[in-house]
């Protein structure tokens, strides 16, 4: 079997609850072990992690191993986590948002270009393709200017709901100060953290977790892999 190497937060982790236990606060490894059926799967991902933090282990990985017959599969988080130095980004209080003057969204979709453009020449450094997938955090278009990242899927989240309107924000991301704001960038992150927020909840024990959790279920996960598997995109 070809090897893949993951790279990620906590939706590449597998389940966090079912129906008998409800919320357990760790990841079963679902998402993994179902792609072991088709790889020698090595798995970095880490619930909470930044996208920052995921391109330093995607660079500590490719510095020290041999990639000729190593696949990349990497799943984009909520860029605001970049702002921190952990995974607490939802206990600051709301006037973290003054920092942005009245404009998150900028500054959020210039955090997923550098991301992608460290990407890119990390890939061509190693000749490597790295393959991606919105998870939390939905793919930005400026993602076609980057020849060496083959998306895989733009939105877990379209997945589920067709209608769903795409969005780098996730809905871990503090609302406080956005919906005091009367910009109509920052109306707009609004709606699309609502949108997601409504997703999850409409499936919560169906496609999502149980207990108000977050993640996608087995079931929510079986749509991704069947996507990208069945559908041989990876």
């Amino acid at each position: 079997m070809q090897d893949l190497a993951i790279f990620g937060d906590s939706w590449v982790c597998g389940a966090f609850s079912n129906a008998v236990h409800g919320w357990r606060g760790i990841g079963d490894f679902y998402f993994q072990k179902q792609l072991s059926n088709y790889f020698n799967v090595t798995n970095f991902a880490t619930g909470g992690l930044s996208n920052i933090r995921t391109l330093i282990k995607l660079n500590d990985h490719l510095d020290t191993r041999d990639t000729l017959n190593t696949k990349i599969l990497l799943v984009q988080t909520d860029p605001i986590r970049d702002c921190f130095p952990n995974h607490e980004y939802r206990s600051m209080k709301s006037n973290f948002y003054d920092i942005f003057n009245g404009n998150i969204k900028k500054f959020a979709e210039t955090q997923i270009e550098l991301f992608y453009y460290q990407l890119d020449i990390l890939a061509e450094k190693y000749n490597v393709q790295v393959n991606i997938i919105g998870g939390c955090s939905d793919i930005h278009s400026s993602v076609i200017k980057y020849k060496n990242l083959n998306v895989l899927c733009y939105s877990w989240f379209e997945l589920i709901d067709k209608n769903h309107k795409h969005g780098v924000f996730s809905n871990t991301t503090n609302l406080g100060q956005l919906i005091e704001s009367n910009s109509d960038d920052n109306r707009a992150v609004v709606d699309q953290i609502y949108g997601k927020q409504m997703i999850i909840d409409r499936e919560q024990g169906k496609l999502f977790g149980y207990g108000g959790d977050n993640h996608p279920s087995h079931a929510g996960q079986d749509l991704m892999l069947d996507y990208i598997m069945k559908g041989e995109k990876l």
